[in-house]
């Protein structure tokens, strides 16, 4: 016969193991949505990192974009894009917020707002300049191997602005 000190020291732990699990905060789902906007804060992190291995994993294999002025740009001509402005950059950030979302056919169709700082230096005169870029693109993204990538862009409109000194708090439309 057990003890009722030891009972109820059972019963005790018993007791807060379920308030803890059953009233612990519910994780919410992952939903194509919330991948995509994952994969989106992804690519921002791998620039802010400067990481090109890891900004190409968020595009599908055979990725396409194209610019403001509709001229294509392929998957490897987007690498060499990133590689040039993370070699030129000494501070990159971003944020990309999807604004629309449809899902069709097993592919997400997005419009995305996006924002970004980059920080280098204007090889004229060696001042530090920050360079702001904002835009809205519709892109695909698409599953590979169960994991969304981006498959295609097209930059929709955009608006690119100089700013001497390193503004990399400004809100879009504003100086640091």
């Amino acid at each position: 016969m057990k003890s009722p000190s030891c009972s109820l020291f059972v019963a005790a732990v018993l007791n807060c193991v379920f308030v803890t699990t059953a009233f612990a905060a519910p994780t919410a789902p992952v939903t194509p949505r919330t991948a995509v906007q994952a994969g989106c804060d992804g690519q921002d992190k791998a620039a802010a990192n400067k990481d090109i291995t890891a900004f190409m994993s968020f595009l599908a294999p055979d990725f396409s974009a194209r610019d403001a002025d509709n001229s294509p740009i392929s998957r490897i001509q987007a690498r060499k894009n990133m590689v040039t402005l993370f070699a030129a950059a000494t501070h990159i950030s971003g944020t990309t917020v999807i604004q629309t979302f449809t899902l069709k056919a097993g592919k997400a169709y997005i419009t995305a707002k996006e924002h970004d700082n980059v920080v280098t230096t204007d090889p004229d005169n060696q001042q530090t300049i920050t360079l702001v870029d904002d835009e809205i693109d519709t892109e695909v993204w698409c599953k590979v191997g169960g994991t969304w990538k981006e498959e295609t862009e097209r930059v929709v409109s955009e608006k690119h602005s100089m700013q001497p000194g390193s503004q990399l708090d400004a809100a879009p439309g504003q100086s640091a």
